[in-house]
């Protein structure tokens, strides 16, 4: 298995899925790390996270445990961000994830919007 250091500074984009109902606040204020819109339970404010490839990041959207039926039946935009625009020092192992997956990291930063491209559209 690679080290964490070697996961951060290999590949060029890491990739954020989300809801087709917030696509325009992320166009007016980017991904922020104190969205009171968390997916799963033990989502914590102060961390987007983010996966190394977008089929990751679409599955945990779409297999989300607290995303209202009118978010998700919004259907589901995976976001993908450069590496080079975000502060390594920000980047941390994902604490949600138990043993030694490196599917997933934590950013404790926003992401302006226009650090964000989107990858993909999903209708769900």
């Amino acid at each position: 298995m690679k080290s964490f250091i070697q996961y951060i500074i290999e590949g060029k984009h890491l990739y954020h899925a989300t809801y087709r109902t917030h696509q325009s606040s992320i166009a007016d204020n980017g991904l922020m790390k104190n969205s009171d819109h968390k997916n799963w339970t033990d989502s914590k404010k102060g961390k987007i996270y983010l996966a190394k490839d977008p089929h990751t990041a679409l599955s945990y959207a779409e297999t989300s445990e607290k995303a209202s039926n009118k978010h998700y039946n919004s259907g589901i935009v995976v976001y993908k961000v450069n590496k080079k625009h975000l502060d390594k020092d920000k980047i941390h192992k994902d604490e949600n994830v138990r043993g030694e997956s490196d599917e997933t990291i934590e950013y404790h930063s926003n992401i302006p919007s226009h650090h964000l491209d989107i990858h993909s559209e999903h209708d769900t």
